[in-house]
């Protein structure tokens, strides 16, 4: 099969599609990325997509503005790119980025097309006013005519899933983002002080000072890394300054993707204490929380969300009853070498069936065409 990938992204720094391109390419499929950057496979021809400058988003914010949102999803240079994509024959097109799904359909009409849909993009960013008023029914509009459209869609949790259903009386299958699976054994005693650990992106709607605060009831016993992606450079710096006041709180800078598991390996607990500020964080099932599985870690994480429901299922970690550091450091005493020693044989079995494997032959059905529905993985 020709496959054509879209994302506003560049491939080579974003794992959904990289894994995509990946499994395709092994799967001896003629690929080609559409996105902001190549992929790193020299299999994978790439097609750029021109970076967004100020006068498109200028341009953008008034289709927006006066609801001509058709036009207000096109991408910069939408014609060129139109004119380079049509000259071939295409067997299947994926969409990363629901706001490609109008050029999708309108550059290639006639070919089945297929997306990732990995957020609730209608409350995407929700806590945010400005946001609300420029995108909420953009976003909105764009689910509810070209969804149903769709071959087939997938996204990370039957959370999301629940939602598209409710809301557009969409069905979209649940792929959960799994990493690839790592031949570890678990740690044979707890280190003292106790190792605790938390990667991820520095955002203020996920409220990490929570654990930062967790640490000063827990106390000299234990030692919180947070490995941290500053996209919000003040929060970043915010957090920094409160780590700094502490001695048993570190901020490490973020590790290549490879070496995100092997690093969490060191460690004794994954920490997930992110509240559902948002529907998205609500319904999230994100990498780290598959990452601390595959490192072999037990994890400690909040109530209220997808990821503390997945937790308490499959018996892999405790849950705190709310989001206070006197509610949190409880929750954290309850890792005592004998927990720990029983979750850890839980965590190791459970990551043997939740790997890149399991998601990946749901995409490999796709695409070899084979019959069925499968709604869950992992």
């Amino acid at each position: 099969m020709r496959v054509l990938v879209l994302a506003l992204a560049d491939a080579s720094k974003n794992p959904r599609p990289n894994r995509l391109l990946n499994l395709l390419v092994g799967g001896g499929h003629d690929v080609t990325f559409c996105g902001l950057g190549p992929h790193s496979n020299p299999q994978v021809a790439f097609q750029p997509i021109s970076p967004a400058g100020l006068l498109h988003r200028i341009r953008k914010a008034f289709l927006l503005k006066t609801r001509q949102f058709s036009l207000a999803s096109m991408p910069c240079g939408a014609r060129e790119l139109q004119c380079r994509l049509e000259k071939q024959d295409w067997d299947a097109v994926v969409s990363h980025d629901l706001e490609l799904l109008p050029f999708v359909f309108k550059a290639l009409p006639g070919v089945p097309v297929y997306a990732d849909i990995r957020e609730f993009f209608p409350r995407h960013f929700d806590t945010q006013w400005h946001w609300r008023f420029l995108f909420a029914d953009y976003y909105d509009s764009l689910c509810r005519e070209y969804l149903p459209k769709l071959r087939q869609g997938w996204t990370v949790s039957e959370g999301l899933a629940r939602l598209y259903r409710d809301e557009y009386q969409v069905e979209l299958d649940v792929v959960h983002s799994l990493p690839p699976f790592a031949d570890l054994l678990p740690s044979p005693k707890i280190h003292s002080p106790v190792r605790l650990v938390h990667h991820g992106s520095a955002n203020s709607v996920r409220c990490l000072e929570n654990m930062i605060a967790m640490m000063d009831v827990a106390g000299s016993e234990y030692q919180l890394d947070i490995i941290l992606v500053p996209n919000q450079k003040s929060y970043a710096r915010k957090l920094e300054r409160l780590a700094s006041e502490r001695s048993n709180v570190n901020i490490l800078p973020p590790v290549p993707f490879e070496a995100i598991i092997p690093t969490l390996h060191k460690y004794d607990i994954g920490v997930y204490t992110v509240p559902p500020t948002t529907t998205n964080l609500r319904h999230a099932m994100p990498n780290k929380l598959f990452e601390f599985v595959q490192a072999r870690l037990p994890i400690l994480c909040g109530p209220g969300t997808t990821v503390a429901d997945y937790v308490a299922a499959q018996s892999i970690g405790f849950c705190a009853q709310d989001y206070s550091a006197e509610a949190l450091a409880r929750c954290l005493s309850r890792f005592d070498a004998d927990s720990v020693g029983r979750l850890n044989k839980v965590v190791h079995d459970h990551a043997a069936t939740c790997h890149q494997a399991v998601s990946d032959s749901y995409l490999s059905a796709i695409f070899n065409h084979r019959e069925g529905r499968q709604t869950e993985f992992c």
